[in-house]
């Protein structure tokens, strides 16, 4: 029964979180088409032939398509999902997607080296809850970016051991654990895995989550 309770708990509370991601997206996805719409009328216009100005509008075209998808990923990770039911996931989409949320956090002045970058390795499919996993990771990531004040990249890895699939944030900060990583846990807790952390003074930290590798029985459990 509480644990019921729990699980609808949580499912109000990304319901909520996704009423505001929505809001938010379609407020970017407007100011990105009102942009996309002006560079369109540039590029009609005398300059659009011109090579000096023909090349950077073309640049910035792309930047949008980018930007739109993104915010149209956003907005889909937003949507209330199905709650607490638990789905075949990979590990690597679940990561790729935390890299590109993430990816719009890094501040411009923290300079190209300042990046996320993905050692993706094809781990087993494992069970769980879309959202709250993506959310966990992306939570790791940015705790790895604020950690790291030079600019070295953040690393996302995956791969698997015995019967686990991993997932580990590599970065040369030094963490403090807080609410952050204990909200994390508890999410990994609740799909039967363990976050495992290493932090090696003057090199930096190492924030693993481990998850088991769904078994055809495991399928279809909610």
């Amino acid at each position: 029964m509480n644990s019921q309770r729990a699980c609808e708990h949580r499912a109000e509370a990304l319901r909520l979180l996704g009423t505001i991601t929505v809001g938010v997206a379609h407020d970017m996805r407007n100011v990105l088409n009102a942009i996309s719409l002006q560079v369109q009328l540039l590029q009609r216009g005398p300059g659009g032939s011109d090579p000096r100005t023909a090349e950077p509008l073309e640049r910035v075209t792309r930047q949008l398509r980018v930007g739109l998808a993104l915010v149209e990923r956003v907005s889909r990770f937003g949507q209330p999902q199905s709650s607490c039911r638990m789905l075949p996931l990979q590990l690597d989409e679940i990561a790729m997607e935390a890299i590109e949320l993430a990816r719009l956090h890094v501040p411009p002045e923290r300079g190209p080296r300042s990046d996320v970058r993905g050692g993706l390795h094809a781990p087993p499919t494992i069970v769980g809850v879309h959202a709250e996993l993506v959310s966990a990771v992306l939570n790791v990531v940015l705790n790895a970016i604020e950690a790291t004040r030079d600019g070295a990249a953040v690393e996302v890895r995956t791969g698997a051991e015995g019967n686990q699939a991993w997932l580990a944030v590599v970065d040369h900060g030094t963490h403090e654990s807080g609410l952050g990583l204990a909200s994390v846990a508890a999410c990994i807790s609740r799909h039967g895995g363990e976050v495992r952390v290493e932090t090696t003074p003057g090199r930096g930290t190492t924030v693993a989550i481990y998850l088991p590798i769904s078994r055809p029985s495991a399928l279809g459990t909610s």
